[in-house]
C-alpha cells in the first residue's frame, strides 16, 4: 500500500472518484502510475479532461478557456475574463454561472458569509478535483505529452511544483478532517467549516458556529517539521479574523512536529495518520 503522502497525492490528482482510484495500480510507485495514466498520450487521465467539457457544452474552446484561466490562479470574474480572452466580467459570468450548475466549479466564501446572499468576499475554484489537477498539471504540457516526452514533463514536475499543487488538496483534507471531527462528536457542532482569507493573510481551516470562529487551523504540507512561528502566525491570523473569539486551534503537518509545539497547552496536532483515523467515518 502506498503511504499516506502519495494518498494525499493520488486525492490531489483524482479526488474521491472510485472510477478514477480504481485505474491505479497499487503495486507499482504512484509516479509510475501518474506517467501511464495522466503523461502518455493513451493515459486516461490525459484523455477524459477535455473529453468531459466536450462531452457537457456546446461551446467547449471557451469552457476551456475558464476552466484554464481559473487554474492557472485567476479568482475572480474579471481576472478569468482575462485570462480567458473574454471582453469583461459581464460577458464570462454566464459560463462561470454554468460551469457552477455542472459541479465543475465553485464560487468560495468565508464560513461566516455562507448564508448570507451577497457575501462581500468570493472567488472562484475549480470544485472537481480531477480537473483541478489535469487544467493546472496536465494541460499546459499536453504538446510536448503527446510527442512522447510525458516522461520529461513528470521529471520537470516531480518535486517542488507537484507538491505546490498538492498542498491545495492538502488544505482540503484537513478541513474535511474538522468536518469530521464535528460529524463524530469530537468537537464541538459547527455550522460551517472553510478557508478564510483577508487583506494580507489567510486561514487556511476556518469552523464556526454563526458568527463565532469555533477553530483555527494551519496546514503544512512542506519537508520541515512545523515550528513555534507558525502557531504565531496561526494565532495572529485568527485574531485578526476574529478578535473576540476564542477559536481550537489546530496545525496540520506533513513533516511532524518541532517538540517545543507538544508542550503546548490547548493546542491540536495533528500529523498524516492522524487524518486517517477509521474511527471518524462518521457517516458510515
Amino acid at each position: 500500500p502506498w503511504s499516506h503522502e502519495d494518498r494525499v497525492r493520488l486525492y490531489a490528482v483524482a479526488g474521491g472518484i472510485p472510477d478514477y482510484l480504481e485505474e491505479f495500480d497499487a503495486r507499482a510507485t504512484l509516479r509510475d502510475e501518474l506517467l501511464r495514466l495522466a503523461y502518455s498520450p493513451t493515459g486516461r487521465l490525459f484523455r477524459e479532461g477535455p473529453d468531459l467539457v466536450r462531452a457537457e457544452f456546446n461551446e467547449p474552446r471557451t469552457y476551456e478557456s475558464v476552466l484554464r484561466a481559473i487554474a492557472q490562479g485567476a479568482t475572480t470574474p474579471a481576472q478569468v475574463a482575462d485570462r480567458a480572452g473574454l471582453a469583461g466580467a459581464n460577458r464570462v459570468a454566464p459560463y462561470l454561472d454554468r460551469l457552477i450548475q455542472m459541479g465543475l466549479v465553485e464560487r468560495r466564501v468565508p464560513p461566516i458569509q455562507a448564508n448570507h446572499p451577497r457575501p462581500r468576499l468570493s472567488q472562484y475554484l475549480i470544485a472537481d478535483q480531477y480537473l483541478r489537477f489535469y487544467y493546472a498539471m496536465v494541460d499546459p504540457w499536453r504538446s510536448a505529452i503527446q510527442l512522447g516526452q510525458g516522461a520529461g514533463v513528470l521529471d520537470e514536475l516531480w518535486g517542488r511544483p507537484f507538491d505546490e499543487f498538492v498542498s491545495r488538496a492538502f488544505e482540503d483534507v484537513c478541513r474535511q478532517y474538522v468536518r469530521r471531527l464535528a460529524g463524530a462528536g469530537r468537537i464541538p457542532p459547527l455550522s460551517g467549516v472553510g478557508f478564510w482569507w483577508f487583506k494580507g493573510g489567510d486561514l487556511d481551516v476556518a469552523g464556526v458556529r454563526g458568527r463565532t470562529l469555533m477553530v483555527a487551523g494551519s496546514a503544512k504540507w512542506t519537508n520541515e517539521s512545523v515550528k513555534p512561528a507558525d502557531l504565531n502566525d496561526l494565532r495572529l491570523a485568527a485574531a485578526t479574523i476574529a478578535p473576540a473569539d476564542r477559536p481550537r486551534l489546530m496545525l496540520f503537518s506533513r513533516s511532524g512536529f518541532d517538540r517545543n509545539l507538544q508542550r503546548e497547552a490547548h493546542l491540536w496536532l495533528v500529523s498524516l495518520p492522524g487524518l486517517f483515523r477509521r474511527d471518524l467515518a462518521y457517516e458510515a
